[in-house]
């Protein structure tokens, strides 16, 4: 059975909020999977043996809403990559110019996502509670800025990064 967090009972309304949300989503995917066995035992056994590629089609689906469309499209651009079947098979239509185009924006929005966890993490998830400082953590958030720029975002201008930033660096 999906479980809390261990740390459930140490966390701020907002993230109990969402960590029930996720407990429920995955409670209702395991009854879904249970459902399946018990009624349907063939079309059961046929998605354990589905390659990790399509499965995460169907994952990506679920999370379409809460993610966006970038990691489904991608799950669609790699099977048809793969070539499993003929493309008008799949009904899979993407040019060629449209894989350049989504796999680089969904490059970005994996980098985005890798930045946004980094410094949540650095920043105590990125909330300020009473008790702290402001004036501290606006220091912490330039300087993890300015460090992310020179070590971590080469690649980047500060400009880019900037506009890339979960946080505000003018507080």
């Amino acid at each position: 059975m999906p479980q809390l967090p261990p740390d459930f009972e140490e966390m701020d309304d907002e993230n109990k909020e969402l960590a029930l949300h996720n407990k429920d989503k995955a409670t209702w995917t395991k009854a879904c999977e249970i459902a399946s066995l018990l009624n349907n035992r063939t079309a059961w056994k046929a998605m354990q043996e589905l390659p990790v590629l399509f499965k995460e089609m169907f994952r990506r689906c679920d999370g379409a809403w809460d993610e966006g469309v970038l990691p489904l499209r991608q799950a669609l651009i790699e099977i048809r990559v793969w070539g499993f079947g003929a493309e008008e098979d799949l009904s899979i239509g993407f040019t060629e110019e449209q894989i350049a185009q989504y796999t680089t924006e969904f490059g970005a929005y994996q980098e985005w996502c890798e930045l946004r966890r980094f410094v949540k993490e650095m920043l105590e998830e990125g909330w300020i509670a009473a008790e702290q400082d402001l004036d501290e953590v606006r220091v912490r958030n330039k300087i993890l800025f300015d460090y992310y720029v020179s070590k971590l975002g080469p690649n980047r201008t500060p400009d880019e990064v900037r506009s890339m930033w979960p946080f505000t660096l003018d507080m």
